[in-house]
């Protein structure tokens, strides 16, 4: 009896199971598909405004590309929360898959940011939006104040200036060296008086 039919049907059977394998890894992850950023939906902007580092609206003067994310500098025209200068920078995520907001250059923005590692950040998480489009948060925000062209950004601040370093000064007291040179002559003197005393009694 041959056993030709059965080893066909086993090898179109392993066929079939490769091609279904293959089409569920295909389906779950298609090629060329970023995930998407998840997150919570921020609150009203009253407590958006209590969470954030800072909050202003002002315009995209300069968007740098990093190596981990992009930095994006402000020319700000009103402030709520936070510094206080005429310009500000914040960094976000280089992609909008992992929550990084998409500036535009020269667009005007309301910015909600928060402190990470030290430096401001904000992203696609957060109630940042057009300044357009943010007419509910204006409104909820209320009059903020305006940027103090006094304030220097943080990362244009000179270093403060060390204290020159005073010369030494010499102490007012008595000399050390002669001192120190007279009570040895001395122990010297009073030594060789008692061994010629103990040398003549005997």
């Amino acid at each position: 009896m041959s056993r030709r039919p059965f080893f066909m049907s086993r090898q179109i059977l392993m066929t079939i199971l490769a091609v279904l394998t293959f089409g569920a890894a295909v389906i779950a992850h298609p090629p060329g598909m970023a995930y998407a950023c998840s997150c919570i939906q921020p609150g009203p902007p009253a407590d958006a405004l209590d969470q954030s580092e800072a909050v202003f609206s002002g315009t995209v003067a300069e968007v740098v590309p990093q190596a981990n994310g992009v930095l994006v500098t402000f020319d700000v025209n009103e402030v709520w929360k936070g510094p206080n200068g005429p310009q500000l920078t914040l960094s976000t995520s280089g992609s909008s898959a992992s929550c990084g907001y998409d500036f535009v250059q020269g667009e005007e923005y309301l910015v909600y940011g928060f402190a990470q590692e030290g430096e401001l950040a904000t992203g696609l998480c957060t109630r940042t939006a057009p300044l357009a489009n943010a007419v509910d948060d204006l409104a909820a925000l209320g009059e903020g104040a305006a940027p103090n062209p006094g304030v220097v950004p943080p990362d244009q601040q000179e270093p403060a200036e060390q204290p020159a370093e005073q010369p030494a000064q010499q102490s007012d007291g008595l000399p050390v060296l002669p001192i120190s040179i007279g009570v040895v002559a001395l122990a010297a003197i009073t030594a060789l008086g008692i061994a010629f005393s103990r040398r003549r009694a005997a």
